[in-house]
């Protein structure tokens, strides 16, 4: 029964460590290659079964997908701090 080595591919600890520094202090310039690698890490793991570390790529899609959200709303803030800053400043 026993197939083989288990083993965990490189690429699933790059998506974990890529989406770590998306969260932290990268954005979108790692969030996006997260995602990319992750979801097709977990199509190439549904399809080998001696690949694991499933678990390290969901913690790494997730983290990419909170950074590239955390990079969206700073953008957002930032935009709606340039447009209501010249509606302050003749209010005030």
């Amino acid at each position: 029964m026993n197939e083989g080595p288990v083993r965990i591919p490189n690429n699933a600890i790059a998506c974990l460590v890529l989406g770590l520094a998306s969260l932290l202090c990268l954005g979108f310039l790692a969030g996006i290659p997260a995602v990319i690698y992750g979801h097709k890490l977990l199509s190439k793991m549904n399809k080998d079964s001696l690949l694991s570390g499933r678990g390290i790529v969901i913690a790494g899609l997730i983290l990419g997908y909170l950074g590239i959200a955390w990079s969206l709303l700073a953008i957002a803030l930032v935009i709606l701090g340039q447009i209501a800053a010249p509606i302050i400043y003749t209010i005030f």
